[in-house]
């Protein structure tokens, strides 16, 4: 049977989890599908909060599900045991389906190519965004894009987990879960090395979900610290994942504020993944050897423009 499962996870009451989900009523889909929220708490109280609410909005082919412990991958595995059609696609709680054919989008897309796995596609911001969601923005678009094996094709590593889509069969062919150890940070580093290692075909879309998002400074150090730690937790990671790429230090902004923000950032990332494992003076040679090369960076930089600005009045004939 045609159709599609969407799994959800979340924790909270949140307007934006109703908001996703009235978006999702709002699909124009030539399929079946059903709505997962997996609610992954330790309370009974918050399940019955949240399930009352949503009972209120007499919401179509919806299960409010709950999972006694708290963790984004358990509530997504939780959801492939449950899931009853053929093509399963994972959002966040705090992300609305801004394009009425997306759902369609992913199932034309899984149909009519049996060897595709996973389809990813991108976060779309909020306009006008405030300054620190621009950042959080850029800071996952950079990861995302960083994560295709070649700039001009959409063959990609891994995907943003808050949106993307699976081959349910292909799910249970080779055994792939979730790690259910990393509660949070770093989530689907594993699900999507263990495809690559069964050379699963994996592409990221330039399909989007509007990522909505309400970022102050105190609010991504905690994500990007957490998201280190789950890093760190991580079994196995790509080659060379744990390692800074040239272009994740000198950044791909122009902003100095952006800039500054992003090497702060990329610190507070470290942080929590060499603390983590316990291995403070890592964290310190990584600091400086990062910090020498935003220099060395800058510096050339800085001469290649002097010179061109040189090169330019010669060609004007400028004495100066």
């Amino acid at each position: 049977m045609i159709g599609i499962s969407i799994v959800i996870p979340t924790r909270g009451t949140s307007d934006h989890l109703i908001r996703l989900l009235d978006s999702i009523q709002r699909q124009k889909l030539d399929a079946h599908f059903l709505t997962m929220v997996i609610v992954n708490s330790a309370t009974n109280l918050i399940f019955e909060t949240i399930k009352t609410k949503l009972a209120e909005n007499d919401l179509l082919n919806l299960e409010v599900l709950q999972i006694s412990e708290v963790g984004v991958n358990l509530a997504r595995n939780f959801g492939v045991e449950r899931a009853i059609y053929p093509v399963i696609i994972f959002l966040d709680d705090d992300c609305e389906l801004a394009d009425s054919h997306l759902l369609q989008s992913h199932l034309t897309e899984h149909f009519s190519r049996p060897d595709l796995f996973a389809l990813g596609g991108v976060y779309l911001m909020r306009e006008p965004a405030a300054f620190f969601d621009r950042v959080y923005h850029f800071i996952q678009m950079r990861w995302l894009y960083a994560a295709r094996s070649n700039k001009t094709n959409s063959t990609s590593h891994y995907l943003i987990g808050g949106h993307f889509s699976v081959k349910r069969e292909l799910l249970s062919r080779y055994g792939i879960k979730f790690n259910p150890k990393i509660t949070y940070g770093g989530s689907e580093l594993e699900f999507f090395l263990a495809a690559r290692e069964c050379d699963l075909k994996v592409e990221l879309s330039e399909l989007g979900v509007l990522h909505v998002t309400n970022e102050n400074i105190f609010s991504i150090t905690r994500k990007l610290y957490r998201q280190g730690c789950g890093q760190a937790l991580s079994e196995k990671n790509f080659p060379n994942q744990v390692q800074s790429s040239e272009e994740e230090e000198v950044g791909l902004s122009e902003s100095f504020w952006m800039n500054a923000c992003l090497t702060y950032f990329n610190y507070v990332f470290w942080l929590g993944y060499y603390d983590f494992k316990r291995q403070r003076m890592q964290y310190i040679k990584h600091f400086t050897g990062h910090f020498m090369g935003v220099v060395k960076f800058r510096r050339f930089k800085l001469l290649k423009g002097l010179q061109q600005d040189a090169k330019n009045k010669a060609q004007r004939g400028d004495r100066l």
